[in-house]
């Protein structure tokens, strides 16, 4: 997620190796994603450096759109903020980019009624 202004707004894809050097914005250092995007920079041989990190995807685009930096967000994320703030979604092109998350569990007709309710939402809006 870029700032509307930004010179990658306009472009439809880019690899991380081409944004791993620009200021961020993103989730605090406990999150998974974090994690997992300070890897891929790691691979590259840099480490990000944030402006700014915060609780929320909501917040992140907002930074975003002020021009404070650059992003790596779940992509309905980045299009939920597309809607209402200043910025441009531009895909990573990046293979490990593209992750599929699990739900596992021991068994889920064991689990509490309102987690089964969770998991088949999920269920469904994965499809």
């Amino acid at each position: 997620m870029v700032a509307r202004q930004d010179e990658l707004a306009n472009r439809r894809q880019v690899d991380f190796r081409d944004v791993v050097d620009r200021d961020f914005v993103g989730l605090t250092a406990a999150s998974a994603l974090h994690g997992h995007i300070a890897g891929h920079a790691a691979r590259l041989g840099a480490r990000l450096r944030y402006r700014a990190r915060v609780n929320n995807f909501d917040s992140i685009g907002q930074m975003v759109a002020a021009g404070i930096g650059v992003a790596v967000m779940p992509e309905v994320a980045a299009k939920r903020c597309a809607r209402s703030m200043r910025i441009g979604v531009v895909r990573l092109r990046d293979p490990w980019a593209n992750r599929k998350l699990v739900i596992c569990a021991r068994s889920f007709k064991a689990l509490p009624r309102p987690a089964q309710q969770l998991v088949e939402h999920l269920r469904k809006a994965a499809r």
